[in-house]
């Protein structure tokens, strides 16, 4: 999923909408269900590594 909110971005110097990824909560949910909860190690790992991506600008897709 991808979440948008307008924050300042320093290189148009100017509020812009900015987009950050995260995973699909429930899709992780339902495959942990399903798969007796294995799938909890890869949703593990996609919830880090989108909590290591950072809010891009839209416009020049520098940092906001």
């Amino acid at each position: 999923m991808r979440k948008v909110q307008t924050r300042f971005c320093r290189t148009c110097n100017q509020p812009m909408p900015c987009q950050k990824s995260s995973p699909n909560h429930i899709l992780h949910i339902i495959l942990s269900i399903i798969t007796g909860g294995v799938w909890l190690i890869f949703y593990a790992f996609f919830a880090i590594l989108a909590s290591t991506h950072s809010w891009r600008c839209q416009k020049c897709g520098t940092r906001c």
